[in-house]
């Protein structure tokens, strides 16, 4: 007997049928139907929650990616369906009169329902996908949304504290309601928002605010979760 080691035969992903590629574009058509626009992260987050694919990194890139770029250039789903948060264009508002200006400025106006509320909130997002789901609620009531993006970083935190500084000298009580996923890391974002922002309010010389985990919970104790958190610059 030979001193090589020896190896099974590697198992082999069996590819999806026409059939089944047909289903997960029907779905998509679906989702997209029921509630658009979406970033494609979003259409890949209602897939997996609907057991129509796992939830990798492989998927979101070679399954949804390369679906939702296919079904618009064949105008199976129209592109305003699809928005990318990330990529922004900066452009100066421009107005051919005053006149014009004025007209869009009436259409547009909202008084701000924060300046006049008791409190001050921020809802805090751990993916950009979940934040232009909460931003359709939280836009209404002039509430701000944050991204973390992971961890939060310093500079961000201490943006929220300045926040939180300026809003209880007005008298207002602060509050932070984040969401994120319920696995090690997004248990820990919580706890890095709360220490951080405790340490930053006493070097400012306020009062730390009221942080509540909203979403995704569940009854376990976070201590269980052990894994170190490093915050970003």
């Amino acid at each position: 007997m030979s001193g090589r080691a020896s190896y099974g035969a590697c198992p082999i992903k069996s590819r999806r049928t026409k059939a089944d590629v047909a289903a997960i574009k029907d779905s998509i058509k679906a989702i997209l139907r029921a509630d658009h626009p979406m970033t494609v992260r979003q259409v890949f987050y209602q897939l997996v929650a609907r057991g129509e694919i796992e939830k990798t990194e492989g998927e979101y890139q070679k399954t949804v990616i390369r679906l939702v770029t296919a079904m618009r250039l064949d105008s199976e789903i129209p592109f305003a369906w699809i928005v990318d948060e990330s990529r922004r264009p900066r452009v100066t508002q421009t107005y051919n009169s005053i006149a014009e200006a004025a007209q869009d400025t009436a259409r547009f106006y909202r008084r701000s329902a924060l300046r006049d509320c008791p409190d001050y909130l921020e809802v805090w997002s751990e993916k950009d996908a979940l934040a232009g789901i909460i931003w359709g609620i939280a836009s209404d009531y002039d509430v701000p949304v944050m991204v973390s993006r992971g961890m939060p970083s310093l500079t961000q935190l201490y943006g929220t504290a300045v926040n939180i500084k300026s809003a209880t000298r007005a008298g207002k009580v602060p509050f932070i309601y984040q969401f994120g996923d319920h696995d090690p890391s997004g248990v820990l974002i919580p706890q890095t928002i709360k220490r951080r922002l405790d340490q930053l309010c006493e070097r400012l010389d306020v009062g730390a605010p009221i942080i509540e985990r909203v979403a995704l919970t569940k009854k376990t104790d976070p201590s269980l979760f052990t894994a170190d958190a490093t915050d970003q610059a």
